[in-house]
């Protein structure tokens, strides 16, 4: 477009564009000091469990695993993607978990409420019990469509 002397049709693409920033943009320093984490309110059966935050995160931040309440040693870190407001966990053996969410060393705020997380699996007569029924079916399955394709 071309430049006009008085320079409005550039003022106008500029108060646009302005406009369309202000409306799209997440401000990048209302950050929330005040996180709460949650997780499953029953024992993970299966060794994967959900953790959830509220409000979504604004920042970057990581999800702190300990074997203790008072966070003593710190098991492993999880970084937190983007602004979802769940994460999965998963591979988790027998036990207890306790999770936090760290923000960044930057910034002034507290880490978040401690979640404990129960981990008990199922015994495992139960799974190979159904394994060795699943294993039973199919093969009568086999075995049945191999008989009757033999008699057509």
């Amino acid at each position: 477009m071309p430049k006009t002397s008085g320079g409005s049709s550039y003022s106008f693409i500029h108060i646009a564009l302005l406009l369309l920033i202000t409306l799209l943009a997440r401000p990048a320093l209302a950050y929330n000091d005040s996180y709460q984490l949650s997780g499953p309110d029953a024992p993970s059966r299966e060794g994967y469990f959900t953790l959830s935050i509220t409000p979504a995160p604004q920042q970057q931040l990581t999800v702190q695993q300990s074997q203790s309440a008072t966070f003593d040693s710190i098991d492993a870190e999880f970084k937190w993607f983007g602004d979802f407001e769940q994460i999965t966990l998963t591979g988790f053996t027998d036990g207890e978990y306790f999770f936090r969410l760290q923000p960044p060393a930057d910034g002034a705020a507290a880490p978040s409420n401690v979640v404990k997380v129960t981990v008990n699996h199922y015994p495992r007569w139960q799974a190979y019990s159904l394994f060795y029924i699943g294993l039973a079916l199919f093969i009568v399955l086999v075995a049945s469509l191999l008989i009757l394709r033999r008699r057509v």
